[in-house]
């Protein structure tokens, strides 16, 4: 009962957020249709997640001795094997969406599409979690919703992407949100904690700050949806919109 009870709370946010960011753009034809669909397309994210992970795995066990070299293959596992499949895999899901089925959409659409991919693949991870991890850590994933909030990450960069025409940017995005994704698993290490006590506090300080980007993500959409350049097709925006100019409430 108190595995069920904690699962429950830690979905429950998950499934707020994407509520309200599902009616946060209005007056836009197919948005909430392409935001269901990309929210699928991370969930089928999870396919190539295993793929792609069991591949990885499988060369970090034939190159790297776990017993002789235990911090190299903690680390590469969690920032290569886990957290960089991860991060490309929810990035593909909604490059998707973008591609096939919004090819003119906004750049707040940009943004709210790989949150929602990337939850959508959360929403299942947390299935596997719920019988592999405690109660505690469970709900803390929940709560601060860090697929979401690294997707947040990712997705402002592949705006700066797209009003530039620079694809660093997103390779960039994906480093950072790689970055931390990995550094948070790699601190959760139980071994690595006996090792070194400070390795907890870091993964509960990027808890905090993933619990922070949450309030941002909701202040960002508030605030973006509002501007016409954010809000228009991709391509009326960038040839007709000036910067910042508002919609009319």
């Amino acid at each position: 009962m108190e595995l069920v009870i904690g699962y429950l709370v830690s979905i429950i946010p998950g499934i707020l957020m994407l509520l309200w960011l599902r009616k946060s753009i209005r007056n836009v034809e197919g948005y909430e249709r392409r935001f269901s669909k990309a929210f699928v397309r991370g969930m089928l994210s999870i396919l190539m997640v295993s793929l792609l992970g069991f591949v990885l795995s499988v060369i970090l066990g034939l190159t790297v001795d776990k017993k002789e070299h235990y911090l190299l293959h903690t680390a590469l596992h969690n920032f290569v094997v886990v957290a960089m499949s991860e991060e490309i895999s929810k990035y593909l899901a909604c490059r998707h969406v973008l591609k096939k089925d919004a090819p003119d959409a906004s750049l707040l659409e940009t943004v709210v599409y790989a949150i929602s991919a990337a939850m959508g693949f959360g929403f299942l991870e947390s299935i596997v979690y719920a019988f592999t991890t405690n109660v505690m850590q469970m709900i803390v994933r929940g709560v601060t919703m860090m697929h979401g909030t690294f997707a947040f990450t990712v997705g402002r960069f592949m705006v700066k992407d797209r009003k530039s025409g620079k694809k660093a940017y997103t390779w960039l995005g994906l480093a950072i949100s790689t970055f931390l994704h990995g550094l948070y698993d790699f601190c959760l290490d139980e071994k690595l904690n006996e090792m070194n006590e400070w390795t907890g506090a870091v993964s509960l300080l990027l808890a905090v700050v993933s619990l922070v980007q949450v309030f941002l993500i909701i202040r960002y959409v508030r605030r973006k949806r509002v501007l016409e350049e954010y809000v228009a097709p991709f391509h009326a925006a960038s040839a007709d919109a000036s910067p910042g100019q508002q919609l009319p409430h």
